[in-house]
């Protein structure tokens, strides 16, 4: 049995995916129309270039979010090893899965 995402109809769900988690459509092999399924468009192909993480202008911005559920801070991402002070304004890139990033099936 097909599972939902791999049924023609669900293509129209497409446009709703991509407003819901803002995913940038021109790092897209091909327009969002081009996707037969759902999943096709889950599992799609990028342009030559973009990578799938998201870059966090600052650190304070990133504790904002959270990971698997849960809060985390400099210090506890860090360690007693670094002074967490010394990277409060550092630029942070998070290399996850999401719905936004996440590109090919593996």
């Amino acid at each position: 049995m097909k599972e939902v995402a791999d049924k023609p109809e669900s293509a129209k769900d497409i446009k709703s995916l991509i407003k819901a988690y803002d995913i940038n459509v021109w790092e897209c092999e091909k327009p969002p129309e081009a996707y037969r399924t759902l999943n096709d468009f889950f599992a799609r192909k990028l342009k030559e270039g973009p990578a799938d993480s998201r870059q966090i202008e600052t650190v304070q911005r990133a504790e904002k979010l959270w990971i698997k559920g849960n809060d985390f801070s400099i210090h506890e991402l860090l360690g007693s090893a670094y002074d967490a002070a010394d990277w409060e304004h550092a630029t942070l890139v998070i290399s996850r899965l999401s719905p936004t990033d996440y590109h090919r099936m593996h």
